[in-house]
């Protein structure tokens, strides 16, 4: 039987600020956790009998930028990775490694890392490992139809697809791209899995979505975080272990506040009476094992008489500048999207 393989998507290593230091190596300290989430991921590769670890893409976060305290930790980390955990491994670059539109090993930042070892294929390619099992890795097309053709023209019913491409159905909400689920299943491959979106998501036709490997904006609430661990017969979800980004409100119980709050990054909405509310919201959130919290208020002057927080039901800046966005004629508006979520959260 074949081995088993790993696969990571969308890892975004980055210097964070919202939520994060520098720890005692200088190392952003949500960079630290995506870095030990990576590691995870690859020795559960190796727990389970495999020897390969795919990355499906969005290596890095900036495009066109890596400084040194991003690029330095995320090469001792996969140097760590290949040379002492003996796990080969192979990316393609998603959208953000890229500093053109479409993939080259030139402009492609996780190139960065070839030296130490890790096998880019910023062209499409066959990937054949030891076993004989096969892996044809198509990386980032700016253009869907061109990413179509590529895909029926290395199409094998004995490989695997792993591609960075947006998926219609992954993200409610976004415009479909005309890359369907029933598309991609329809195409003579063995199972194809795709990276960009943030979500993990099966479509039930040997299709999934691996989602990101952590959850790092507010634009990644509710999603599903992790990698996957892909046999000969299953595929198996493993759940990150870093904070995730929460909303709660007036809905959220006791109970519900227990169990989400702790080691999380938390946001709330908020009607209030007086400016002391925010920050004993804030503390209490803390004490409640909060990794971080945002508070979003708005004076409640017709509540004088109450003490206490209400949740206000309107609209987030997130939600204004997504309408804001629709109503342009942008090529890629979910691109545009999720590019503002990332700047909200930084600012956050």
């Amino acid at each position: 039987m074949p081995y088993p393989y790993g696969i990571v998507s969308d890892t975004h290593y980055h210097n964070w600020s919202a939520f994060a230091s520098r720890d005692g190596e200088g190392i952003n300290t949500r960079l630290r956790i995506q870095l030990s989430e990576t590691r995870k991921a690859a020795k559960a590769v190796k727990a389970a009998g495999g020897d390969t670890l795919y990355h499906a893409g969005d290596m890095f976060h900036v495009r066109g930028s890596i400084p040194p305290s991003v690029l330095n930790p995320v090469i001792e980390t996969y140097r760590y990775i290949i040379e002492e955990l003996g796990i080969r491994v192979i990316a393609i670059p998603g959208n953000h490694d890229l500093e053109s539109n479409d993939s080259n090993f030139v402009m492609n930042a996780s190139s960065a890392l070839h030296d130490v070892g890790v096998e880019i294929n910023a062209e499409p390619s066959l990937r054949v490992r030891k076993d004989g099992s096969k892996v044809i890795m198509i990386p980032w097309f700016n253009d869907i139809g061109d990413l179509k053709a590529e895909m029926e023209k290395w199409a094998d019913p004995e490989a695997d697809c792993i591609i960075h491409a947006p998926v219609d159905g992954v993200i409610p909400g976004i415009p479909d791209h005309g890359l369907t689920p029933d598309y991609l299943g329809g195409l003579d491959y063995k199972r194809v899995f795709a990276g960009h979106y943030h979500d993990h998501k099966g479509f039930g036709n040997g299709v999934y979505s691996i989602g990101a490997l952590t959850q790092q904006t507010w634009g990644d609430v509710g999603t599903k975080a992790g990698f996957l661990i892909v046999h000969e017969d299953k595929i198996e979800h493993h759940q990150s272990d870093a904070p995730k980004f929460v909303d709660i409100d007036a809905t959220t119980t006791k109970a519900e506040l227990n169990s989400v709050v702790t080691d999380n990054y938390i946001r709330i909405k908020v009607k209030i009476t007086k400016e002391s509310q925010i920050e004993e919201m804030r503390e209490q959130l803390m004490s409640m094992g909060a990794k971080g919290v945002v508070i979003n208020s708005i004076r409640d002057n017709t509540a004088t008489a109450r003490t206490g927080a209400t949740v206000q039901a309107g609209a987030s800046i997130q939600q204004s500048v997504n309408e804001f966005i629709g109503l342009k004629a942008y090529a890629r508006p979910e691109d545009v999207k999720k590019g503002c979520a990332d700047v909200l959260s930084e600012v956050a």
